[in-house]
């Protein structure tokens, strides 16, 4: 059985995060890092898995993802960490 990606989101953090809360659904922020080992089990284990995929694509969530080595990214653990 083919797997469905998860839809991450192509707009900006804050455009995403803009969205959120105008339209009263979940963020589910992916944070990633070339530098830890775990990174592509987490990407094959976690995010191709099938219920995940299912369960964010009936909930209405908006998913955002970033590497932790890109300005935008830390921009968005900065927000996130901040957030009141």
């Amino acid at each position: 059985m083919a797997r469905d990606n998860i839809p991450f989101e192509q707009h900006g953090y804050a455009d995403s995060m803009h969205h959120v809360k105008e339209n009263d659904v979940y963020l589910l922020v992916v944070l990633v890092s070339e530098e830890h080992d775990d990174t592509p089990a987490f990407c094959r284990g976690v995010l191709c898995d099938e219920m995940l995929s299912e369960w964010v694509q009936g909930n209405d969530v908006v998913v955002w993802g970033g590497n932790v080595a890109d300005s935008e990214a830390n921009t968005g653990i900065i927000c996130f960490v901040n957030y009141d």
